[in-house]
């Protein structure tokens, strides 16, 4: 996980600088939003973007495994999501930042797999960007999936974002030989696939343990708004090395955890609110 947001590699793409420098002013705020947000000081400045397509690369899975059961972390995968996962929190916050913006509010996700061809992941992010007042420094801005009216009794309840936390874990599981062999002998009979079922609890408890590492590592007091998703795809990988000749069937489970990270603060002025401590982009 890196412990902050840096700058990217290569330059804004010219059609976001001009976006950026246009004085037309886009938003995902609702009327409502956008009438709390003036409110409670914020001054909506524009909406940002981010984006980023990865190709994993290969992957194998452990020496010894076959016929065996098979549930095992793929890196390869997780990698790349953690990758394209960066690069795109990192541009909506190099955004946000051109337009000396606070924080980013509303965050919300695209990802998809194998839409640019076989291997690929794309991560996109997009929110709207805000100011808490007039602003001095240019320290990287906040980034929160929390709604204007859900920042607002966050508020209210003595509490400040921190930081976005986001992960993804990539898991594969693979029954054993003579479990395939007995549910072949009893496919007409009701049964849980305790395989597959720990293949599950298995993902989810990676990804639940990488977003407390990184709520920790801001010293968050808790974590509001986490949404889980998962899917599951079959998939055949090469088992110990390129070029083994020993594949493993079984399925591939994906799971994306997404969050913001909050603190508990002095009491403060709700109108307007005083700045918040800021965190850059964690994943």
């Amino acid at each position: 996980m890196s412990e902050g947001p840096h700058e990217p590699a290569e330059p804004l793409p010219e059609a976001a600088e001009q976006r950026l420098s246009s004085s037309a002013f886009t938003s995902g705020l609702s009327v409502t939003e956008w009438a709390l947000a003036t409110q409670l000081g914020m001054r909506p400045v524009g909406q940002v973007l981010g984006t980023s397509v990865f190709q994993h690369g290969r992957q194998f899975l452990p020496q010894g495994w076959v016929g065996e059961e098979a549930v095992c972390e793929l890196h390869a995968r997780m990698s790349a999501w953690d990758r394209a996962r960066g690069g795109a929190l990192d541009r909506l916050s190099e955004e946000a930042r051109r337009l000396q913006a606070d924080a980013v509010v509303g965050v919300r996700v695209h990802r998809a797999e194998g839409e640019y061809g076989p291997g690929t992941c794309e991560y996109a992010v997009f929110g709207t960007a805000v100011r808490f007042g007039d602003r001095e420094d240019h320290s990287w801005p906040i980034l929160t999936d929390l709604s204007v009216d859900d920042y607002y009794r966050l508020r209210v309840a003595g509490y400040a974002g921190v930081g976005l936390l986001a992960t993804t874990a990539v898991v594969f599981v693979s029954p054993s030989t003579s479990t395939r062999l007995n549910r072949m002998a009893t496919f007409s009979t009701n049964q849980e696939m305790q395989d597959y079922t720990r293949g599950v609890i298995g993902g989810r408890d990676l990804a639940r343990r990488r977003i407390r590492s990184q709520a920790s590592s801001v010293q968050a007091t808790d974590v509001v708004g986490l949404t889980v998703e998962h899917h599951v795809e079959h998939e055949e990988f090469e088992v110990g090395y390129y070029g083994s000749d020993v594949n493993r069937h079984g399925f591939m489970i994906t799971v994306h955890m997404l969050g913001t990270a909050v603190r508990h603060i002095e009491q403060v002025p709700l109108y307007p609110p005083e700045g918040v401590n800021r965190l850059g982009v964690h994943r």
